[in-house]
């Protein structure tokens, strides 16, 4: 319903994806480059040994704004692991993790539209 609302696709899998760069996830004391986000989940460059397929991830989202960097802290599984990128989905999207992406991606250029 709340996808809807927003006008997104109601496969979160097909959620628009937007550019991320600047952003950031942390997790076990580690800090993880954003690629692109959405209201499903997100991708991030890693190490090739931190994440595997099924795990299950705390973060914290840090996430740069004109004024300053905004926090909240999720749970997501890694959906794939490949090219220097992993992918996540978003565990439970909690009403303050889903405003802060709705917030964000709204001052982001969707992801791709750039490379044109």
């Amino acid at each position: 319903m709340i996808r809807r609302f927003l006008g997104l696709n109601s496969d979160r899998r097909h959620d628009r994806r937007f550019d991320a760069r600047g952003g950031a996830l942390v997790c076990n004391e580690h800090r993880f480059p954003l690629v692109e986000l959405s209201l499903s989940g997100m991708r991030v460059e890693h190490h090739p040994a931190m994440f595997r397929p099924g795990q299950r991830v705390s973060f914290v989202l840090e996430l740069p704004m004109a004024v300053r960097r905004l926090t909240v802290h999720g749970e997501a599984v890694v959906a794939r692991v490949h090219g220097g990128t992993v992918g996540m989905r978003f565990e439970r999207l909690d009403i303050r993790l889903l405003r802060l992406i709705a917030f964000f991606i709204g001052t982001r250029t969707p992801y791709g539209a750039h490379q044109h």
